[in-house]
């Protein structure tokens, strides 16, 4: 009896602390551009897209306008949209800051 208590305490021991594991990606299961890649510098979250050129469709009052090409740089503070396509849509764009063709779409639109 006293040697399955000891055993069932060192099973209890070693399943109470928590495994660590280091989170991996495996590109190998992509198709075209990233195939291979390292990804690993790449921190992902919710507010921030990952670099690179995007097909957006548009929709402005839910109705649908086309689609957009658009292209993320490798590091960018907010991502933006060209000043064309914000005029093409007929948001005016007197107001905000254009200076360099990219408009975020936070100082565009309220809540974008």
């Amino acid at each position: 009896m006293l040697r399955t208590t000891r055993w069932v305490a060192a099973i209890i021991i070693l399943y109470s602390f928590p495994g660590y594991a280091e989170e991996t990606f495996d590109t190998h299961f992509m198709i075209g551009g990233m195939r291979g890649e390292k990804v690993s510098e790449y921190h992902l979250d919710n507010k921030q897209p990952l670099p690179g050129n995007y097909e957006l469709d548009v929709y402005v009052n839910h109705q649908w306008r086309g689609k957009q090409d658009i292209m993320i740089p490798e590091s960018p503070t907010k991502p933006c949209l060209p000043e064309e396509l914000f005029t093409k849509l007929g948001v005016k764009t007197d107001k905000i800051n254009t200076e360099d063709n990219c408009i975020s779409l936070d100082e565009a639109v309220h809540g974008g």
